[in-house]
């Protein structure tokens, strides 16, 4: 089997398990989709949808942001993780938008990534999500985790395991997936991180990823790594 049949076969497996996935953020234009991503970094999309409701009333347009400051926005997003931070961006952020942008949210990666707090995961995330299209994968803690439970790399020198960074894996799945996949596939692989692939104690017999899975053939059904036969290894 090769590398792009073992990662396309992942993703379809995925989609037939999680058919309607999407976003479990609750936003319904740009500037709501831009100020919930950037909160949710570092916090729950659950909590995040508890204190979106006032912010969205509150704060309807860039320019609302922009026109407001840096302490009454925090009032809103007090809740949140890393707060004071948040609150800046978005307020330095909604500046940017207004005086650099027209007041329109920037529609590719590379200005996107110019906003205060929106680095290439956050980018892509709002991207894929405004366009429904993707410039690249958003890589969050789940993917991180699942992806590098699948492939499970460890070198022939010292047996170490070799965690993949998120850069790393993000161009390594835009090398083997095809790009109508980008978006979705983010998304189905943080809906199986939620309820299969947990950080603590997977659901390593139920997961339907198993026969792909290097962490699954070596640590629990006791393979040796090196008799693996999935082909996404480095």
């Amino acid at each position: 089997m090769d590398r792009n049949s073992d990662f396309h076969n992942i993703y379809k497996l995925l989609k037939l398990k999680y058919p309607n996935v999407k976003s479990s953020l609750n936003f319904s234009n740009e500037v709501e989709c831009w100020a919930a991503v950037l909160l949710s970094v570092q916090n729950t999309d659950k909590h995040i949808n508890t204190l979106t409701p006032k912010l969205f009333t509150r704060f309807k347009t860039f320019e609302d942001y922009a026109n407001s400051s840096t302490s009454e926005i925090f009032e809103y997003v007090k809740a949140a993780n890393y707060n004071k931070t948040k609150a800046k961006y978005l307020f330095n952020g909604a500046k940017v938008i207004c005086n650099e942008f027209k007041g329109e949210l920037p529609n590719n990666l590379n200005d996107l990534m110019k906003l205060p707090g929106v680095g290439r995961k956050v980018g892509n995330v709002i991207f894929s999500e405004m366009s429904n299209v993707s410039a690249g994968i958003a890589i969050d803690t789940h993917n991180l985790r699942v992806w590098n439970r699948i492939l499970y790399i460890i070198p022939e020198q010292n047996k170490e395991y070799k965690k993949l960074s998120a850069k790393q894996l993000e161009q390594l799945l835009m090398q083997n997936l095809d790009k109508s996949t980008w978006r979705e596939i983010s998304l189905l692989v943080i809906e199986h991180g939620r309820n299969i692939c947990k950080a603590q104690k997977p659901k390593c017999e139920e997961c339907l990823l198993k026969t792909y899975c290097a962490y699954y053939m070596s640590e629990v059904s006791g393979q040796k790594i090196h008799d693996i036969p999935i082909s996404t290894r480095t």
